[in-house]
């Protein structure tokens, strides 16, 4: 039976390696090693650790763990793409944004993951995403009316308006954030995912090797 919070999962194999590392060409093969097929030759689909973050296939079936809490059954499958740019994309924003827009939409790399959440956590997410939302619009709204009232030779209204959407933006992009899945990294095979439960990290690096965890 699972739960919340005093849930775990107890791993039967040992934690994959990175199937994309150059082999050791001293290590004896294994038998984890000849069955452990990434892509193709009806292997399981593959799952690793990189650091402390969990590199997952892309589109891969997840078990039914909450990858917020680690609850389980789970009631929803959220669709979620992930969109990763390279770090050195924020350098070039301080250049020019609207360039750096375009080099952003070029360059970065897309994955799809059909997430396993439980009521709560799913309600979370989505008013996460409401929250930043809320915060992109008061953005808007509050620089063109900071705007039309510093036009008006009001700046007593217009300069803390303008100040207080900068906050509030940033307030709402950040307050939320642990409600969600991020990518670390995407490339054109795996996903490389933070913020994700550790009872499910498990079960997905059971899942991809064939196995089933047992819940204590």
């Amino acid at each position: 039976m699972g739960g919340r919070g005093t849930c775990g999962v107890r791993q039967r194999a040992m934690v994959p390696p990175n199937p994309y590392q150059a082999p050791n060409p001293y290590s004896p093969p294994t038998a984890q090693g000849q069955a452990y097929q990434p892509y193709g030759g009806g292997g399981a689909f593959v799952a690793f650790m990189e650091g402390p973050d969990l590199a997952v296939q892309k589109d891969a079936p997840l078990p039914d763990v909450c990858v917020k809490c680690g609850a389980t059954p789970c009631q929803h499958r959220r669709n979620h793409q992930f969109v990763w740019n390279p770090p050195w994309i924020i350098f070039l924003f301080l250049l020019s944004p609207i360039i750096a827009a375009v080099v952003a939409l070029i360059v970065q790399k897309k994955g799809r993951l059909q997430l396993p959440l439980c009521s709560t956590c799913q309600t979370r997410w989505n008013r996460g995403i409401f929250m930043i939302l809320g915060g992109v619009l008061w953005l808007i709204g509050a620089i063109i009316g900071g705007a039309v009232a510093m036009g008006e030779d009001l700046p007593e209204v217009g300069l803390p308006l303008m100040i207080s959407s900068i906050v509030f933006f940033i307030v709402a992009l950040v307050v939320p954030r642990n409600r969600f899945l991020r990518a670390k990294r995407v490339d054109d095979r795996v996903i490389v995912i933070t913020g994700l439960h550790p009872s499910a990290m498990q079960a997905t690096l059971a899942a991809a090797q064939g196995q089933q965890a047992t819940w204590g």
